[in-house]
């Protein structure tokens, strides 16, 4: 049973009479609303409370899985503050052809189980705009064979998309884009590229650990010690 009350500010909405565990639920209900709208929080003055406590970003329960995070935005702090096990950062341009903006995240995690969430998989791209979810997923946009793509999640707020002064770009059923706009075949021209670069750089990281990994062996080690200018460098 749901009820809904109005308040002096806001909407309260009651739950009855559930038939899962009530802890279960509530934190199964924090996760997902928390995940499908960015725009709750203090930051947005737009609060979400399940039983006397507010949702916060931290709900979303993912940010801890990222390995590497490339952020698009001014929100360095914010992202690597919540991906405390984050081991590279980079922050990329967030401006498209025509002048357009976007902001969020994507991310790579060590293993591709991780973004197994009990019933949700996590292996997409959120698209947001205003502050709630467009369109569920962006990599099924692209035709993306590597091996990286299985690595990868995040979300990519495009506010431009949402112009009230230009055609609706939004579906009937308000779930979905109209693929042949020129907004969104920018946006994806955009995402298109940045892939190219997480994969490139993905191969660049972990040629790295892979080295640190190796020099860990004594005598390799030593071996490299031993080596001397350019031949230390090739080696």
């Amino acid at each position: 049973m749901v009820g809904i009350t109005k308040e002096t500010f806001g909407t309260r909405i009651i739950l009855t009479g559930t038939k899962k565990n009530i802890a279960n639920t509530e934190h199964s209900l924090k996760k997902r609303l928390s995940r499908r709208f960015s725009v709750i929080g203090e930051t947005n003055n737009f609060s979400v409370i399940i039983n006397g406590t507010p949702i916060k970003v931290e709900d979303r329960n993912y940010f801890h899985k990222i390995q590497y995070l490339w952020y698009y935005g001014d929100e360095s702090q914010k992202y690597e503050t919540l991906a405390s096990n984050v081991e590279k950062v980079e922050k990329r341009p967030n401006v498209l052809d025509g002048g357009f903006k976007v902001s969020g995240w994507l991310g790579l995690v060590k293993e591709s189980t991780m973004l197994t969430d009990g019933n949700e998989n996590l292996n997409k791209i959120v698209l947001l705009m205003r502050g709630k979810i467009s369109k569920e997923d962006m990599i099924e946009e692209f035709r993306e064979g590597g091996l990286y793509i299985k690595y990868l999640f995040g979300e990519i707020t495009a506010d431009f998309l949402d112009d009230s002064k230009k055609p609706d770009i939004a579906t009937s059923s308000r779930q979905d884009i109209v693929e042949e706009d020129s907004r969104y075949e920018s946006l994806k021209d955009f995402l298109q590229n940045e892939l190219k670069h997480l994969q490139r750089k993905r191969k660049e990281f972990k040629n790295e650990e892979g080295e640190k990994e190796a020099l860990k062996i004594e005598p390799i080690e030593e071996w490299y010690k031993s080596l001397r200018g350019d031949t230390k460098e090739k080696g």
